[in-house]
């Protein structure tokens, strides 16, 4: 305790003239925020601008600047084969003296990351994007009555807000990496990806959606809750036309969306592998013939042993086909009888069989020879859990992590983001401004790294970040070792100077233990669709600020300030009160 309260006077006197909260003890209770909005002392309420409707930014910002703690969290990702990532600083082993445990449907996570807030703080909103970027707010989670999860018919989004993070990723000369992240600057840190708007100010605050990607009656792309995905029809170069990329603030999941999901997961867990708490839903290839064949029905009849290995709330896809091998997803006569429609309950019947009873709009006939298969879930399932973590760690489930849903079965693409072989292998091509984004092709602008992936399939061994994205590299791990996640190789187009490639992460329904939030696979060109991969709804037209890996240094060296004229040349948010707050919490470490 002595130690803590030695850091946080410290911090203190560093930042002499800035205002500091204690962070808000949870997030989790419905009401939380509005208690904490309403006695954070000088915190200027919540204000409405009156042309719009919607919460002023400068409001927005305030609030979320009452979560920041002015402290930098040092950790160390190891190279090779090791899993364990360790704190560094004296912030960051005190935040996780106490052990991060997954919520399931019988237990709320234990998160102390939740409770210390600062770049970890989020709350869920009906937000969105203008069309020059600029992020805004209609409601907010447990300080509006107004806000829905659902689709509420008048076009609603749900999104995550929080912090710009500043980063600095040092290589050390053993290959280990020491990052650092903090809700304000520091010294030799860079703002997290897309968090320049298109004028070069600093954002006021972040928004990455909280669901993937479904499409409305009205043919609009959403992140909603209780909502089927958009797979089969949706690719990167689709979105350019859905997401009206040209003319609005919208785009298909960002280099922010990705980066976001992997800081949570990666300094909650302390694990460069994300299935040893997340295993998303990797294991659920259900592939059986019904039981009983029944016509006018809104259920199927399976095996009692079938039936255990589907969870209620679950998607299923039922198709004509009565080929003696069970056809392919992506087949037509496998789902042309419905296709994603949601396991509702179970009644076991007096011969043991257990009905699936499916939430279905109109009825059906089954029969023996046909084929049910399991579908990637519709979005909602994690709504429940009282923070991050997973209905049930069974592989069969989606988890949150971050307050983001994600693992339903499928891949998640890029929107922003292409794989770009320079002949020797895929380097990243990562589009800052989504306006300008093409079809099959990389945006004007933008160069591609220099090959950075593995260039033969296998389990990746390390972590590195480039261009904002945090990915696997170099091969030698295995499902236990390295980063536990494969790599997919196109040997077609990989070596092959200027092949595009669509950059997709995660994994589907039966990967397994391939499967991670940095698996990632090269095999697909950028205009195809498929059932097993799917995209966000992002909100970023952004200038680039790369959270780009120093040089290699012998220990924790300090790094010397980079002005904020220089990453944000046109100037950060007016009034921002710690933009330039010091490194405080900042030692030489033994490496």
């Amino acid at each position: 305790m002595a130690d803590t309260q030695a850091t946080e006077q410290a911090t203190e006197q560093a930042t002499e003239g800035f205002e500091y909260a204690d962070p808000l003890a949870s997030d989790k209770a419905v009401w939380a925020l509005v208690g904490a909005v309403k006695n954070l002392g000088d915190q200027k309420s919540l204000e409405r601008d009156a042309s719009t409707g919607r919460y002023s930014n400068e409001s927005v910002a305030a609030m979320v600047d009452k979560h920041k703690t002015g402290l930098v969290y040092t950790f160390l990702i190891p190279a090779g084969s090791p899993t364990d990532i360790k704190p560094m600083s004296a912030a960051a082993k005190r935040v996780a003296s106490t052990e991060f445990v997954p919520a399931t449907a019988t237990s709320a996570a234990v998160d102390p990351f939740d409770t210390e807030g600062g770049p970890w703080f989020h709350v869920s909103a009906n937000a969105g994007a203008d069309a020059d970027g600029v992020p805004w707010v209609e409601a907010i989670d447990g300080v509006d009555y107004g806000f829905s999860r659902v689709d509420n018919g008048h076009g609603n989004n749900v999104y995550e807000i929080a912090p710009v993070v500043w980063q600095a990723v040092e290589v050390l000369t053993n290959g280990n990496l020491l990052v650092s992240w903090s809700d304000s600057r520091f010294s030799g840190s860079q703002p997290n990806p897309k968090a320049l708007l298109p004028d070069g100010t600093l954002r006021p605050y972040m928004l990455t959606p909280t669901y993937p990607m479904s499409i409305d009656a009205d043919g609009r792309p959403r992140s909603v809750s209780g909502a089927k995905v958009a797979n089969r029809t949706t690719s990167h170069d689709s979105l350019v036309d859905l997401c009206k990329t040209a003319t609005t603030g919208y785009s298909g999941m960002s280099a922010y969306d990705q980066w976001y999901i992997n800081f949570h997961q990666l300094t909650k867990t302390l694990c460069k592998s994300s299935q040893v708490d997340f295993p998303g839903c990797t294991d659920f290839n259900i592939q059986i013939h019904p039981a009983l064949a029944e016509t006018g029905v809104t259920r199927v009849v399976v095996t009692a042993e079938q039936a255990a290995k589907i969870p209620v709330g679950a998607s299923m896809m039922y198709g004509t086909d009565t080929g003696t091998t069970c056809p392919d997803r992506g087949a037509a006569a496998a789902y042309d009888v419905f296709d994603g429609a949601v396991v509702g309950g179970k009644e076991t019947l007096a011969d043991g069989n257990v009905a699936l009873l499916m939430d279905v709009a109109k009825a059906f006939d089954t029969t023996v020879n046909t084929w049910l298969q399991s579908a990637p879930w519709r979005t909602g399932n994690t709504d429940a859990l009282v923070g991050d973590g997973q209905v049930a760690k069974d592989g069969k489930h989606p988890f949150k992590v971050g307050g983001v849903e994600t693992g339903l079965g499928l891949w998640e693409f890029m929107g922003d983001t292409l794989f770009v072989s320079d002949g020797t292998g895929f380097g990243i091509a990562v589009n800052p401004d989504t306006r300008n984004e093409k079809k099959n092709a990389v945006a004007d602008g933008v160069t591609p790294t220099a090959a950075c992936m593995p260039t033969a399939d296998g389990y990746m061994l390390d972590i590195q970040f480039v261009n904002g994205l945090i990915l696997g590299k170099g091969l030698g791990g295995s499902a236990t070792t390295g980063v536990g996640d494969y790599f997919y190789f196109d040997t077609s187009g990989g070596k092959v100077k200027g092949t595009i490639r669509l950059v997709r992460f995660l994994g589907n329904l039966g990967i397994g233990s391939w499967a991670g939030l940095r698996c990632a696979c090269s095999g697909n060109w950028s205009g195809g669709a498929a059932w097993y991969f799917v995209s966000r709804q992002s909100v970023y037209k952004s200038l680039l600020a790369p959270c780009l890996p120093r040089p290699p240094l012998s220990g924790g060296t300090r790094l010397s300030l980079t002005p904020l004229s220089e990453i944000c040349p046109q100037g950060s948010r007016a009034g921002s009160r710690k933009a330039n707050a010091r490194m405080t919490d900042r030692k030489s470490f033994d490496l």
